[in-house]
């Protein structure tokens, strides 16, 4: 797991090595609502959902979800 912050964006990116499994974003089935519910959140969210997985591979998410407006660290006393 990780966890980015910056002034346009919020990332979060999961990894693992485990067995993986076929993924195609174009037909996910409706059966599988985990990943369903993933895409519905980002879309809520106009984030950028990545799901890379293979069989034997692993898999890999992640997540980019923009600032509504540029973060403004704060300033150190």
């Amino acid at each position: 797991m990780s966890l980015e912050f910056t002034d346009r964006y919020v990332g979060v990116r999961a990894a693992d090595d485990g067995c993986g499994f076929n993924y195609d974003a174009a037909t996910i089935p409706d059966d599988h609502y985990g990943l369903m519910t993933m895409r519905e959140r980002a879309e809520e969210l106009r984030a950028t959902l990545r799901i890379a997985s293979a069989v034997g591979k692993g898999t890999v998410i992640e997540v980019i979800v923009p600032a509504a407006e540029p973060l403004r660290q704060a300033n150190p006393a």
